[in-house]
């Protein structure tokens, strides 16, 4: 009868560790574990992403229509760099775009003489004959028709660039007559005259039409 009551007490122990462990979240109020964010992916530059944002961005331009727009970030961002691609150097390919957070960015394979002096001065012997380079920054409308990629990071083999030499960088790369108001560090892009504002949050653009 004693045997039997232990084995009676044994096997009641373990049932009340088997729902003590079930339950323990319950009773311990754990805070669940944080969100991991998702980085955005690199993707090529499309031609149909950037007829896509066109198709979209159109559609402020008529009176009835929606006062902004907000698209996938690769599509808009596939828009604004085959404009810059022809600013790049001539050795430039394997573009890439991506929209993280609030920042969009470009990257090219290119080759490491066409950089300037700046670069090779303050990374020349790290360097190979080509390298990847990737620009980030942020999108801004300076006027009617104009807008800018405002280049805030920069970086060649994984090593960010001083902010002094990203200018040095980026202005050799306007052809033509700087337009009024473009940042040192700013790449122009055309843009309908009816776009007024543009805005990067959480990997999506939103494109806002001109109200005045």
């Amino acid at each position: 009868m004693g045997c039997l009551l232990r084995l009676g007490c044994l096997l009641l122990l373990v049932i009340l560790g088997v729902v003590a462990w079930l339950t323990r979240d319950r009773w311990t109020h754990r805070a669940p574990s944080p969100a991991v964010g998702i980085e955005s992916e690199w993707a090529p530059l499309s031609e149909s992403g950037a007829k896509r944002t066109r198709d979209a961005i159109a559609k402020l331009s008529a009176t009835s229509g929606p006062v902004f727009v907000t698209l996938g970030g690769s599509d808009v961002a596939s828009y604004v760099f085959l404009q810059l691609t022809k600013s790049m150097p001539a050795s430039s390919d394997s573009f890439a775009a991506r929209v993280h957070d609030n920042q969009i960015s470009l990257r090219a394979s290119m080759k490491t003489s066409e950089l300037g002096s700046a670069v090779m001065g303050l990374l020349g012997s790290l360097l190979g004959a080509r390298e990847r380079v990737e620009m980030g920054g942020s999108l801004g409308v300076l006027g009617k028709g104009v807008a800018e990629f405002r280049v805030t990071e920069v970086k060649i083999r994984g090593v960010a660039l001083p902010a002094v030499v990203i200018s040095q960088l980026v202005k050799p790369l306007v052809k033509g007559i700087r337009p009024a108001g473009l940042d040192d560090n700013g790449l122009p892009i055309a843009i309908p005259s009816y776009i007024g504002d543009v805005r990067i949050a959480n990997g999506k653009i939103t494109l806002y039409k001109n109200v005045q």
